[in-house]
């Protein structure tokens, strides 16, 4: 998993920097508990913990370049470093290690931080470029990598988790309250905002830009979700197989490690999916249930795919009071609030993987790939309240619409979310109103949807499924 924390322009002596970065990353040390380093200087401080995937001997981080001038801390996977280790081989570049760490650092001497849009992979970096006097933070573009950041003075905080952050005791433990309203909507809080007053989270596909002499740092987006126009000369077939190309080769590319890899098996389609794609011998794999809860054990399908694909397969039962008692450091461990029962029983089968394994993939993320909760009944919905529309045949359809979904005005509510009361998101659950008369005392904010719906205007005439 790895981690790191730091700070750049604070104004720290040099006794203070190497306890304070201990004092930060001491938080983090279960993301890491293989390696432990440091980098600090007059600017910027930086403490890496690490797991070792790749370069086991190597790749110890922060790493620096041969002539000390740039230094990089990465947390992560680089799904392409070996293409791009030998593109810039070919180019002259001498790598002194395997890792993915130094492929990065390599892209950046070449490319500068531009050169992030050809990682594939999922990442938090931090860079310490003294050439040009600079520092970047940079979050991959799905934000699968957590990074946050604290403004200090003319200076930030910043880590791998929160916890780093407060553990340097510069930063006021108070609860946003405007979190708490989002929180009461999403079930979470939606970025850039975290529970905490003063710190925040780095967004998906972002990255952070602070010159040594400028006023401020400064955010933007590096990369957007592509938008391709709907392409019907292709048959289901044709769909079929260019689906089943990408699948496949999305599991082969994470299997990449110089440690033993498993899989979490619930039985389901997604994590059953990953198993048949990896196509790999002798492999892990971890399921989970309650105990006393018939309705909610899946082991019996985890196993007959076990069985099926011939994996090593461990199983563990939790109870009630395995439930209750890990609350308090599940807190500890989240940050934030974050209202996923699934977060529990994942703690505990990811405890019993890695009595076994280092690395482990799973089917989390999938539904809206595999068109689960209900996705492929709302995308029939939009084609056929999009041609209703396009027929000027919509009240016809709209009412029997509204019969089987209870919306009342449905090919409005399909095609148009941006004008919308609740705009359509799976994890909603208190409204405004709800809130109000949730809460004893609340300030004028505004609805948390507005969040949604203006992630929807940027689509502009994109197709309702984009």
């Amino acid at each position: 998993m790895c981690g790191f924390a730091g700070w750049f322009r604070l104004d720290i002596e040099q006794a203070r920097r190497s306890p304070l970065l201990n004092q930060i990353c001491s938080t983090i040390t279960h993301r890491g508990p293989d390696n432990y380093d440091i980098y600090s200087d007059e600017y910027v401080g930086i403490g890496f913990q690490r797991l070792s995937i790749l370069d086991l001997q190597g790749g110890h981080q922060p790493m620096s370049s041969q002539d000390g001038s740039i230094i990089i801390s990465f947390n992560g996977e680089i799904f392409n470093h070996g293409e791009l280790r030998n593109e810039l081989t070919r180019d002259g570049v001498v790598f002194r290690t395997r890792s993915d760490t130094e492929v990065i650092l390599a892209v950046y001497q070449k490319f500068g931080i531009e050169g992030i849009n050809q990682l594939n992979g999922r990442f938090a970096i931090a860079i310490w470029d003294k050439r040009k006097r600079v520092f970047h933070l940079v979050r991959d573009r799905l934000g699968v990598k957590p990074l946050y950041y604290a403004k200090i003075g003319n200076g930030i905080l910043f880590g791998s988790e929160i916890k780093s952050i407060l553990a340097s005791n510069m930063v006021p433990r108070q609860v946003n309250r405007r979190a708490v309203w989002d929180y009461l909507t999403f079930r979470y809080v939606p970025g850039p905002q975290t529970i905490w007053d003063g710190i925040f989270k780095l967004p998906p596909a972002h990255r952070l830009e602070y010159h040594l002499e400028a006023p401020a740092p400064k955010t933007s987006r590096w990369w957007d979700m592509p938008m391709p126009e709907a392409n019907d000369e292709k048959s289901d077939r044709e769909y079929d197989d260019e689906f089943e190309e990408l699948f496949e080769n999305a599991v082969k590319i994470r299997l990449q490690a110089d440690v033993p890899v498993g899989i979490t098996l619930s039985g389901g389609l997604d994590s059953s999916a990953v198993i048949a794609a990896a196509k790999s011998p002798a492999l892990h794999s971890f399921s989970v249930a309650f105990e006393n809860a018939p309705d909610m054990n899946e082991l019996a399908y985890a196993k007959m795919v076990s069985d099926k694909f011939a994996t090593q397969h461990h199983e563990i039962i939790i109870n009630e009071n395995d439930f209750i008692n890990f609350l308090p450091e599940f807190v500890w461990h989240t940050d934030e609030p974050l209202a996923d029962l699934a977060s529990i029983p994942l703690y505990y089968v990811s405890r019993l993987a890695r009595e076994n394994v280092k690395v482990v993939l799973s089917g989390e993320g999938a539904d809206e790939i595999f068109a689960g909760y209900n996705f492929e009944v709302w995308a029939k919905l939009w084609d056929e309240a999009s041609n209703a529309q396009a027929n000027e045949k919509a009240g016809i359809i709209n009412n029997i619409l509204s019969f089987f979904t209870g919306h009342k005005n449905l090919s409005r509510v399909i095609t148009d979310q941006r004008k919308l009361s609740e705009p359509i998101s799976m994890t909603n659950i208190f409204s405004s109103a709800d809130k109000r008369k949730l809460l004893l005392s609340c300030e004028n904010w505004p609805d948390s949807l507005d969040i949604i719906r203006s992630n929807i205007e940027r689509l502009g005439d994109a197709q309702p499924l984009n």
